[in-house]
């Protein structure tokens, strides 16, 4: 027992205190910074995130969602503070809102009507609108428009990784780069969209 205790003690955190010096960059404006923060931080939400969804590819999302909110929130993040259990807890919230919409979403499409009732269809379900319908439908085509503006190596890791649903790996392959090079691409893509979507709103 008391092995254990010592064991998780003696864990090693040598890499923390370059991360938060890196966060602390990042959040002062140091663009540039984001890459050492992803590369320290990653793996660690990752392995948190594999265990608590049901496929990789959900934990992939969570994971580049949580980095585009800490990107985000950069401005906010207190210097000098740790970085890891402010990461943690970005991706702990975008978890628990996604359990809660698979659950909610699941239990629409299961739900059962009366004898009597008009079977509701797939969208009426989902509390989908016709003009919530109509406005999705313009969103995607000021979503694709933002899409083909991207600089050429932020939209091919994008395209790769999101829409093709490529591994890292494989996108690295065919643009001939680095892992770490095509999560930056496409964490950039997704940042530049994002932003021109909310501003459109």
């Amino acid at each position: 027992m008391l092995k254990g205790i010592g064991m998780t003690r003696n864990r090693d955190h040598s890499w923390l205190p370059a991360a938060n010096a890196a966060m602390n960059r990042l959040a002062a404006g140091d663009d540039q910074a984001f890459n050492e923060v992803y590369q320290a931080l990653a793996p660690r939400i990752r392995a948190f995130l594999v265990r608590r969804t049901p496929d990789e590819a959900c934990s992939e999302d969570l994971l580049q969602q949580t980095f585009l909110k800490l990107y985000a929130a950069r401005r906010s993040f207190t210097p000098g503070a740790d970085v890891l259990p402010w990461a943690f807890a970005i991706s702990r919230r975008l978890l628990i809102d996604d359990i809660r919409h698979r659950r909610t979403a699941r239990a629409a499409i299961d739900s059962k009507c009366e004898p009597d009732e008009v079977p509701p269809c797939r969208w009426t379900a989902l509390h989908i609108d016709p003009e919530e319908t109509l406005a999705r439908c313009e969103l995607r085509t000021l979503f694709d428009r933002e899409v083909a503006r991207l600089p050429e190596p932020h939209r091919r890791a994008f395209e790769l990784v999101k829409r093709e649903e490529r591994s890292i790996a494989e996108a690295a392959e065919i643009l001939a780069t680095t892992g770490a090079a095509v999560k930056l691409r496409a964490f950039r893509a997704c940042v530049a969209i994002r932003t021109a979507l909310a501003d459109a709103a």
